[in-house]
């Protein structure tokens, strides 16, 4: 069914759904940014992932000043808080070869400014470990498959992520996928030693 031009929040209660439908998914999108209730969140050069997405999708709800705020010509280096589907999302786009998306709908403005990009490094900060990644098998290995991409995690980082929540989680009901994500994740990104080797 489709209902249209309804103020769902006053002409329609969650109650009354549930008494007409075994099941009600709220797939209304996020109207709004979460913030994290970080000291200078709201800095120049950090933005919610919304209005990056917003921006390659070519959203009519598009604000972003590629110009003042995200100038892919003078940044290098990227940090997007998360490890799940966005992250893959955001990974894909800006560090696929543009000419991967001349034949797509991608707006041919974004693509203009893919071609300018001058960013060398994209990295996820997460807050548990590889075994938690909320993003699938497929999608992290489409970005592991861009061609010239090279791949690293911090070896002492992931050795300490491995708790027993981690090894809960492997003999959960989702085991199996989690075990072919993790194992996936273990071959494809090479181990960091140390700062230096970071660096490097």
């Amino acid at each position: 069914d489709y209902e249209y031009a309804s103020q769902h929040e006053s002409s329609i209660t969650v109650d009354q759904l549930r008494a007409r439908y075994s099941a009600v998914i709220l797939a209304h999108g996020a109207l709004k940014d979460r913030t994290l209730g970080l000291p200078n969140e709201d800095a120049k050069g950090i933005l919610p992932s919304r209005r990056v997405v917003n921006w390659y999708n070519g959203s009519l709800d598009n604000d972003l000043d590629t110009e003042q705020e995200f100038n892919l010509e003078n940044i290098r280096d990227i940090a997007v808080i998360g490890n799940g589907n966005i992250f893959c999302d955001i990974a894909r786009t800006l560090l696929k070869s543009h000419k991967v998306f001349d034949q797509t709908d991608m707006p041919v403005s974004v693509i203009d400014l893919l071609k300018k990009s001058n960013l060398q490094n994209l990295q996820p900060i997460i807050r548990r470990g590889i075994t938690q990644s909320a993003f699938t098998t497929k999608e992290i290995r489409e970005v592991s498959a861009i061609p010239g991409l090279e791949l690293y995690m911090f070896k002492d980082e992931v050795q300490r992520s491995m708790t027993l929540a981690s090894e809960q989680e492997m003999r959960s009901n989702y085991a199996r996928a989690i075990g072919r994500r993790t194992e996936l994740l273990l071959k494809e990104f090479k181990a960091i030693e140390n700062d230096e080797h970071y660096q490097e």
